[in-house]
């Protein structure tokens, strides 16, 4: 039940990021993913050690948003308000909601890490697209940008699963 709540959080969050990034409020949803965060973690038996996992691929998703704004492939809307490096607070929010599911429903990945670069480089564009076209971003030379995401997800999510092994191996031996 926890691993389908969580999943659940992270599709409404990833819906309301995107809608309010086109709205003159688009910090409203990177609050409530902060709220839901500090739920998520104080219903953990090892609090510090999911902070730090989270913070170290917070870490590298800040790093790829920020060098996919400055190669120019994307315009965000909503980013008047918290922005880091460029990069708006609500894909900030994005990202932590998409993070605190690696160890939680998306477990599952695990099983078949081996399609996980196929995954992420079919799902990681169309999520953009779909973010594209509810008016939350402007892809810039589409095509290109596609390729992008794609290449990019395609390393990102089974790094992200495969971190989210080592830290349950080596750091959770009773958390999960």
């Amino acid at each position: 039940m926890k691993k389908i709540l969580n999943f659940g959080f992270f599709q409404i969050n990833w819906l309301g990021c995107i809608i309010g990034a086109t709205t003159p409020y688009p910090w409203v949803f990177p609050v409530i993913t902060v709220f839901y965060a500090c739920i998520h973690f104080i219903y953990l038996s090892d609090l510090a050690k999911e902070i730090y996992f989270s913070i170290c691929l917070f870490t590298i998703a800040l790093v790829w948003e920020y060098l996919f704004v400055s190669s120019g492939y994307i315009i965000y809307n909503g980013t008047d308000y918290l922005n880091i490096f460029g990069v708006p607070g609500w894909i900030l929010g994005l990202w932590l909601m998409f993070i605190l599911t690696i160890n939680h429903s998306m477990l599952l990945m695990n099983r078949i890490f081996v399609v996980t670069p196929l995954l992420g480089a079919i799902f990681g564009p169309l999520t953009y697209l779909a973010g594209e076209r509810l008016g939350a971003a402007i892809l810039i030379n589409k095509p290109a940008s596609i390729i992008f995401i794609a290449i990019s997800w395609g390393i990102l999510f089974p790094l992200f699963i495969w971190i989210g092994k080592i830290f349950r191996e080596k750091y959770y031996a009773n958390l999960f």
